[in-house]
């Protein structure tokens, strides 16, 4: 447990200053009070909690250094970031959108475009999840799995014939080529593929998990979803969806939750605790608010937002997420049912990769999951209309993908005279970042520079720090000094 774990570095702390700072055994404390100890329960954890708010989660990522870290760059790794500097503050200009040159192209646009058809532009991925099964699963699984069994059990009676004759195998190295992607047909004869990928047919999203527990079709918000009754997830192929923090994207999809007060992973590509949680993830709070993670190493190499606003229980409602690529908390809209939804932030300090560590490795890594994160699966709700999108969706854009009238074709089509601000603001921003020729070069020159740059960080090495959190930890004493008995509030107190 990570909590677990993380409490028993913070009584480290507390009582190794007690020793060093103090000369005095505090831990005594930690379970409960003594008669004739000057040192009470309380006073202890009001000493811990000067303690409890460094930004850490508990457990070490087998890859990366566990944060909060700072990163110690070399004299040539400085000067490369230098000269990446000064190649992006000119950019960094050039995309400021005041300028007069895009508004008045934007003006030439606007005069001579009569309608838009936004929504399948930079679309990578959309499954509707409107299939039925084709085959039984479970059925099909165990006829593959007798398959294995007869043909390593072959390969086992040829290994031992072979022995038996005692002539030395010459082995003729052979070489290796990249496997052949698989034809729609091939990939359709197993039924756990079971979801069209409408934008390109060979990536379909697959079933997974126990066999006989498979999310199975139920009435959704369009034509038909899937229900994840636990034990099982939904997967897309491996590599798919990897993106890294200079490359803008959106994700959305429509939910339904069973019952209220459950604490999940919704969707995401993230390789877990065994990497740091590395890549990205939307969950679902106990309380009902939302939380999407991009991380490196979380929580502190990390941007970490929550909603302020519940969702829905017992209802279906479309989330989406739209990042700009520029590795900052401002540059992430979270959307409830088209409309943004008010957030706080966490975190806001992303440096190093989302999908790789130093050198490009890394421990392990994941595919796209549905009802899945790492080795834990997650039930009880719905999903329907999963579309990824390899560019950052606009506000105006944002209202069609949850089933409401699209507003960018409406404010297009809205008299110049008779626009509200909303729909001015809206259109020039879908117009800048995704028509003009000059912002969308340069913007393409910036996120190539920070992607560089970021790379030139996570190859660097990284020292363990002590990093209070923006936002202090609640401290309680702790009943009989286990982690999870908390009992009354305490604060940092010295005396």
């Amino acid at each position: 447990m990570d909590e677990e774990y993380r409490v028993e570095y913070v009584a480290d702390r507390t009582n190794t200053f007690g020793k060093a700072m103090l000369g005095l055994t505090v831990e005594c404390a930690r379970c409960h009070d003594h008669k004739y100890d000057p040192i009470s329960q309380k006073d202890y954890y009001s000493l811990f909690a000067f303690f409890n708010s460094n930004n850490e989660r508990g457990q070490i990522p087998y890859n990366g250094e566990a944060a909060p870290t700072i990163t110690l760059t070399k004299p040539e790794t400085e000067a490369k970031l230098k000269f990446i500097r000064e190649q992006l503050t000119p950019l960094e200009q050039k995309l400021n959108p005041n300028r007069p040159d895009y508004q008045q192209r934007f003006g030439q646009w606007l005069t001579k475009t009569r309608s838009i058809t936004s929504l399948d532009s930079g679309l990578l991925a959309h499954y509707t999840f409107d299939e039925a099964d084709r085959a039984d699963v479970s059925t099909y699984v165990k006829e593959q799995n007798e398959k294995r069994k007869l043909e390593d059990a072959r390969k086992k009676k040829e290994e031992e014939a072979k022995a038996r004759l005692k002539k030395p195998e010459v082995k003729i190295a052979e070489k290796k080529e990249a496997p052949k992607p698989k034809t729609k047909e091939e990939l359709w004869k197993d039924p756990r593929n079971a979801f069209a990928n409408l934008v390109n047919d060979t990536l379909p999203a697959r079933l997974g998990g126990d066999p006989d527990k498979v999310p199975y079709s139920v009435p959704g918000r369009f034509g038909k979803a899937r229900y994840l009754p636990g034990d099982s997830y939904i997967e897309l192929p491996s590599k798919f969806g990897a993106f890294e923090q200079n490359e803008p994207f959106t994700i959305s999809s429509w939910f339904n939750l069973a019952k209220p007060g459950m604490a999940l992973t919704l969707l995401g590509r993230t390789t877990g605790p065994m990497d740091g949680q590395r890549g990205y993830q939307l969950d679902l709070l106990a309380d009902g608010r939302l939380k999407l993670a991009f991380s490196h190493v979380w929580p502190a190499n990390a941007i970490d937002i929550e909603t302020i606003d519940k969702v829905p229980v017992h209802q279906w409602f479309q989330v989406a997420f739209a990042y700009d690529g520029t590795g900052k908390a401002k540059g992430i809209t979270l959307y409830l049912n088209g409309r943004p939804i008010r957030t706080k932030v966490i975190a806001d300090h992303l440096i190093h990769s989302m999908v790789y560590g130093k050198d490009k490795t890394h421990w392990a890594q994941h595919n796209f999951y549905v009802g899945r994160m790492h080795d834990n699966f997650y039930k009880d709700f719905a999903v329907d209309e999963l579309r990824i999108y390899k560019r950052c969706l606009t506000p105006l854009e944002m209202p069609a993908l949850a089933g409401q009238p699209d507003a960018l074709s409406i404010a297009l089509k809205t008299p110049v005279a008779n626009r509200t601000s909303a729909q001015r603001t809206g259109l020039y921003t879908y117009y800048l970042t995704n028509q003009d020729p000059v912002y969308r070069a340069d913007f393409a020159k910036a996120m190539k520079l920070r992607g560089d740059q970021l790379m030139l960080y996570t190859n660097s090495d990284q020292l363990m720090i002590m990093e209070e959190r923006s936002v202090p930890r609640e401290t309680h004493l702790l009943k009989r000094g286990a982690y999870d008995a908390p009992a009354e509030v305490v604060t940092p107190r010295s005396a």
